[in-house]
């Protein structure tokens, strides 16, 4: 186990707190800073919990994806405080440092961090929700399939299968230690730029694991979904087509941001061709942040302009004032795209999370679509 390796530190530790102090100890030395501002990029790659006076003995973990770290969750996880959640972030060993410490996580490792602090809060709280994004909503599905008690779910931009199935496929079949990155100098303080190939090989363990599980299980608690229509990450529709076949508690919805209307019980439709935001679609990682994130909000600090459109159209974008925002390869109109990463209906997306979390005290077992 990682937890246990000389090259690492011991994430696994008998409260969150602890966790948290050991998390910073060994970033503290590791991490390669992007930026001269240290206390800030320590912070937004922290893992963290959050709460109220009036918490309500419920609690959600929270688990970023691929990549990432638990700035992922800084919005929501705030906006779940306010309204009577403990909430629990963590970092997915190999995050948060360096590019190159993805070398150092297998499955396994992801797995029992997200165990251990799932199973802590189910000793010490009623009711215990799970979420992920991304990879993320992989590893607390899987949990929650095992393991009994879970009180629902929400997973954003769940990973279940991705575009590049073949890709996701072969990884499996390449040694950890082989490294076809060119690592690039990272620019993004939230998250890596670049990463070895064990990442995505971890990645893709954790889709074919939760497939497997949902080939031979239901998900029978509430669970909400966000998928974004035109995703260039996940295969959305495969998805969706799994969530009604799978996801079978009442109390289930997902929300669907496309230009494409759909109209289905248990699905709510946000429109996403919104040409007075300058927005054309929504992205993978859009559906998480507000548009007063002060680092991937409306007026941010972060423009993602490595959108799969060229280096001159990139140039054109970082100096331009009058960008239009999409997912990834997105130049419907013929015009420049940067990456969405904030979602134009976040109050509405919360109000939906806060409706399932409260959905069987107020419908009384009434589906809601």
């Amino acid at each position: 186990m990682l937890n246990e390796s000389p090259f690492y530190y011991n994430y696994i530790q008998n409260n969150f707190s602890n966790y948290v102090e050991a998390t910073e100890s060994w970033l503290s030395i590791n991490r390669e800073f992007v930026t001269s501002n240290v206390e800030q990029e320590m912070s937004m790659n922290m893992p963290f919990m959050t709460t109220n006076e009036s918490e309500d003995n419920k609690a959600i973990l929270l688990v970023h994806g691929l990549n990432d770290s638990p700035f992922t969750f800084r919005d929501i996880a705030q906006d779940l405080a306010k309204h009577g959640f403990h909430v629990q972030v963590i970092l997915l060993p190999g995050h948060g440092s360096k590019p190159q410490d993805m070398f150092l996580p297998q499955l396994n490792d992801w797995e029992s961090l997200v165990s251990h602090y799932a199973q802590i809060l189910q000793n010490n709280y009623s009711e215990v929700w799970l979420g992920g994004f991304s990879t993320g909503a992989n590893l607390v599905t899987s949990y929650a399939i095992l393991n009994e008690g879970i009180s629902g779910l929400m997973l954003f931009s769940p990973a279940f299968l991705s575009k590049s199935p073949l890709l996701e496929h072969m990884t499996q079949y390449i040694p950890s230690k082989i490294d076809i990155v060119d690592y690039e100098k990272q620019r993004n303080l939230a998250k890596y730029d670049s990463a070895p190939f064990n990442g995505l090989k971890v990645y893709s363990g954790s889709a074919i694991k939760v497939r497997q599980l949902l080939s031979s299980s239901n998900v029978d608690i509430p669970t909400i979904i966000l998928l974004s229509e035109h995703d260039s990450v996940v295969d959305s529709k495969v998805i969706m087509e799994s969530y009604f076949e799978k996801f079978t508690h009442h109390n289930a919805r997902i929300l669907w941001f496309g230009r494409n209307e759909v109209n289905m019980k248990r699905v709510k439709y946000f429109d996403m061709d919104l040409p007075e935001h300058l927005i054309t679609s929504a992205s993978h990682m859009s559906v998480m942040f507000s548009q007063d994130n002060f680092y991937y909000g409306k007026y941010g600090e972060k423009r993602i302009c490595f959108n799969g459109l060229g280096s001159i159209s990139e140039h054109i974008c970082e100096n331009s004032d009058s960008v239009w925002y999409g997912a990834w390869g997105d130049d419907q109109n013929g015009e420049i795209h940067a990456r969405l990463t904030w979602n134009p209906y976040y109050k509405e997306m919360i109000k939906e999370i806060l409706y399932l979390t409260n959905g069987d005290k107020i419908i009384k077992n009434k589906q809601r679509y």
